[in-house]
């Protein structure tokens, strides 16, 4: 994707340590949108992704991964179609939303439960005991659960162990 297209408020990540060193220190929830370079629907999406970066700036800040160089960040936390958004406060995921539909809502949803809320309940001090408060309510839209021994998904394109198709409802594209 080329940076002239891009918006300034989505910041695109190379490293693994870039990423880690984002997440320990945001002030706010983190966006992370996984992407794969070249993919026609993760482009097409691009304008809406930007739109909500827009509108959320205040809430959360948004980074961009390809999965090619962040392979060991969406095996662990199961990537599994494109585009990805997981928002996250500091290193834990709160949400998995696939494609751009349901993004806005999401992390208006995060927000209020993982920051307003737990800075209400810290000025009223109330005891903090809420165990849903790590991952809590997760998206609908997460991919179910598989197991601890996860293999990592090939992202190679010159790999043709994988296939890709489009879901037109919900914007995505998913790998088989």
């Amino acid at each position: 994707m080329s940076s002239a297209s891009r918006s300034p408020l989505v910041i695109p990540l190379k490293t693994e340590d870039d990423l880690q060193q984002k997440l320990e220190s945001a002030e706010k929830l983190v966006v992370l949108e996984f992407v794969k370079q070249g993919s026609m629907l993760c482009k097409y999406l691009q304008p809406e992704r930007d739109k909500i970066a827009e509108e959320m700036k205040e809430k959360a800040d948004f980074y961009e991964l390809d999965v090619n160089t962040f392979k060991t960040s969406a095996t662990k936390w199961q990537v599994e179609a494109l585009p990805a958004f997981l928002v996250m406060k500091k290193s834990s995921k709160k949400r998995h939303v696939v494609g751009t539909e349901d993004l806005k809502q999401e992390i208006e949803d995060a927000h209020k439960k993982f920051v307003t809320e737990p800075k209400e309940a810290a000025q009223n001090s109330v005891p903090e005991g809420d165990s849903q408060l790590d991952d809590g309510a997760e998206s609908n839209h997460q991919p179910a659960q598989n197991s601890s021994e996860q293999q990592a998904p090939n992202f190679d394109s010159s790999d043709h162990s994988f296939k890709w198709y489009s879901d037109e409802r919900s914007n995505t594209c998913s790998i088989l």
